[in-house]
Parts: structure tokens; sequence; C-alpha cells
């Protein structure tokens, strides 16, 4: 994630934003035309098709090593990396959805369309990708939500088990390095920091320095 007052307010409050897919990086994905006679696609001749007004998705992926997903989600290592225990993460508020969910992004070959009644057409629409971006690795929490407008989902402090550090961000920026050990110091003492850069011995991997406060 980028490091902005956004970050700073999300890791102090201890909350993750819940997107509308018409935010995604990708006009594919959760696109309503993978569903044959979607009713939305009736109303909705013009605009984008990825566009859940009571659907709130987080995205997470399993490989922490990837350069590629530094370079384009820590806007080239200037922002950070949150590491959550999956197992502990949230407690399914039954007042914010109405239906709550945990699922591995596929990513196949080629999707036919699926019929309206099909039972899981809407689950596959909300987690699959075309295969382009396969190196994501992506499981995501998919929330359909009473309140369209609220789209805060507050985790587990518990839950957070290591924040990782652009390089360019820790080098560059004193200030928000400085906002993060506090934050860390005062909101998730047990949570350990890491600065993250390219392995000048080996090329194409990263290495994951623990920064030690003692």
């Amino acid at each position: 994630m980028p490091f902005n007052e956004f970050t700073i307010s999300s890791l102090l409050s201890r909350y993750l934003w819940l997107a509308n897919p018409s935010t995604f990086n990708d006009p594919f994905d959760c696109n309503k035309n993978l569903i044959i006679n979607h009713p939305d696609n009736f109303e909705q001749t013009k605009g984008k098709k990825n566009s859940h007004e009571n659907i709130g998705i987080i995205s997470f992926t399993e490989k922490l090593n990837n350069p590629l997903m530094w370079a384009h989600y820590t806007n080239n290592y200037n922002g950070i990396v949150l590491e959550f225990d999956a197992t502990n993460f949230h407690q399914n508020d039954t007042e914010q959805f109405s239906e709550y969910k945990l699922r591995k992004v596929i990513y196949p070959e080629y999707i036919a369309p699926l019929q309206t009644g099909f039972e899981f057409a809407e689950d596959i629409m909300f987690s699959s990708k075309i295969k382009n971006w396969e190196y994501e690795e992506e499981w995501r929490i998919i929330g359909r939500l009473k309140n369209a407008e609220y789209r805060y989902l507050n985790f587990n402090p518990r839950s957070l088990k290591n924040i990782y550090i652009g390089y360019n961000l820790f080098e560059n920026n004193s200030t928000a390095f400085n906002i993060l050990s506090q934050i860390q110091y005062l909101n998730y003492p047990e949570v350990k920091i890491y600065y993250v850069y390219p392995n000048p011995d080996k090329f194409g991997s990263l290495v994951f320095k623990k920064i030690n406060f003692d």
C-alpha cells in the first residue's frame, strides 16, 4: 500500500478499506458481462461494468517477495506492506454484512459467460481474473454491505504480524519512518518492522532486514 494520510489513518484506527471493484486497475475484474443477463446490465448501458455499490473487497497476496508486486502496489518501494494472520483477522460482523467470504482468486485461461441462475455465478465473478494477473497470487475478502457508504473493516490488532517498509520510503522519508515506528510502538508493540531492498548479491531478489529499536 502507498504511504499517505489514508495509510496512517488505517493503522491508527485499525481498519482496512472495502473497495468498490470499480476502483480496481483491471476493467475485467468483477465485470458483470461475465454473467448472462445480469440484472444491472439492462439498467447500466454506459459506464463501468464492474461497479457494485453494495460490494466491498479487500485484496491480499500470498507472496511477500515478488518485486513486481512491490513496484506496482507500493509506488515503487515508497510504501509499506502489512502481513496478517488470517486465522485471527476479523470477527464477521452481522451488523455490517449480509454476506462475508474469504476467497482465493483463480486465473483461468478462459471463462465462459455464466447463466444468471447458476449457484456460484457471483462467486466466480468476484474471485476470477484473466490469466495475465496470476503473478499476484491474490486472496480476497468479499463483503456484501448493508450500508454501501460504510466501507471500513476493523481488524484485530493482534492479527497484524509484521510491517515491511520499501527502501525508497525508508531512505527518502525519515518523517514517514518516524510515524510508522511510533504507531508500531503505541498500537502494535508485538509487531516487527522490516526494511525491504534489492539484494545486491542476487539479481532479482529482495532482502528483508529486521529493524531493531533497542
